[in-house]
C-alpha cells in the first residue's frame, strides 16, 4: 500500500517537474523570437511597431465665454458753474405824480385805510345807488404801487369822492386824472362836480370801452354862492356795466 501511495506521489512530482521545464522552455523560445525581430528591424533601419497605447480621454471641459470688452467711457464735458448773477427784479412802479398846489389828497391812492366802504384815505365811497352794486378795490397804479378801481357787480350806480378844501366863487380850477376801462358800457361814466353851488354845477363824461391808461383834463370856475361856508365835491361815478380804474387825480387853481 505504501509502496503504490509513493509510486503515486514519485510519479505526480515528476510530472509537476516536467510541466514547468516546459513552460521555461517556451517562454525562453518567445524571448529569444523577439530579441532576434528587433535585432533585424534596427539592422534594416526601421523602428518595430509598438502597440499604441490608447490617450486618456480628454475631459469634457465647459466651452469658454468670450465677454466683450466694456465700452470705454464717454468723456464727459464739465457743466459751466451756475450764474451768480441774482435774477433782476421786476420793474418799479414810476413815483407817485406830485402837482403843485394839488387841491386833492391821496390822489395817487397810495395812503390806504379809508373810512366806511372806503379803501383810500381821505376818500368816500358808496356803490349801492340806484339799486346798484359797485365794489371799490385797489388795482396797480398808473404811477406809484395803487389805483382806485370801481367794478360792477349789479349795474345802478356806484362812486367816490372828496372835498376839495380853498375854493371860493370865481377860483378858476383844473382836473386832471388818469384812467383807464374794462367793458365799460350799458350807462354813463363821469366826472361830476357838487357841494354848495349844487349837485352837478359841471360835469365831464369820461370814455367807455375798453382802453389802457388815458389822461383827462377838466377847467371848471367856481360858480358864485351866498352860503357862508362854501365847499366843492369832486365826484367820479360809475353807472356801467364794467370797470373803471383811477390814478393820479389833481385839483389846482389857475391863475385868473
Amino acid at each position: 500500500m505504501m509502496q503504490s501511495q509513493r509510486k503515486a506521489s514519485g510519479f505526480t512530482s515528476w510530472g509537476a517537474a516536467t510541466c514547468c521545464f516546459s513552460t521555461v522552455c517556451v517562454c525562453a523560445t518567445a524571448i529569444i523570437i523577439t530579441q532576434m525581430i528587433l535585432s533585424r528591424s534596427r539592422e534594416a533601419g526601421v523602428e518595430p511597431a509598438l502597440p499604441a497605447v490608447p490617450a486618456p480621454p480628454a475631459a469634457a471641459l465647459p466651452a469658454a465665454t468670450v465677454q466683450a470688452p466694456p465700452p470705454a467711457p464717454t468723456p464727459q464735458t464739465p457743466s459751466p458753474p451756475a450764474s451768480s448773477v441774482p435774477a433782476q427784479p421786476s420793474a418799479t412802479p414810476a413815483a407817485p405824480a406830485t402837482v403843485e398846489g394839488n387841491l386833492v389828497r391821496n390822489g395817487g391812492f397810495e395812503t390806504l385805510g379809508g373810512e366806511g366802504a372806503s379803501l383810500f384815505e381821505h376818500w368816500g365811497y358808496w356803490g349801492r345807488w340806484e339799486n346798484g352794486n359797485y365794489t371799490l378795490e385797489s388795482a396797480p397804479g398808473h404811477t406809484g404801487r395803487y389805483a382806485a378801481r370801481m367794478s360792477c357787480v349789479t349795474p345802478g350806480r356806484g362812486g367816490m369822492s372828496q372835498k376839495l378844501d380853498g375854493c371860493k366863487p370865481g377860483d378858476r380850477l383844473k382836473v386832471i386824472f388818469w384812467a383807464k376801462a374794462d367793458k365799460a358800457a350799458g350807462g354813463r361814466l363821469f366826472l361830476n362836480l357838487e357841494g354848495t353851488p349844487g349837485d352837478g354845477w359841471a360835469s365831464m363824461d369820461i370814455k367807455p370801452g375798453t382802453y389802457d391808461w388815458q389822461e383827462f383834463t377838466k377847467v371848471v370856475t367856481c360858480p358864485p354862492s351866498a352860503a357862508p361856508d362854501y365847499q366843492i365835491v369832486i365826484f367820479f361815478y360809475n353807472k356801467t356795466q364794467g370797470d373803471v380804474t383811477l390814478d393820479d387825480i389833481a385839483a389846482v387853481k389857475l391863475a385868473p
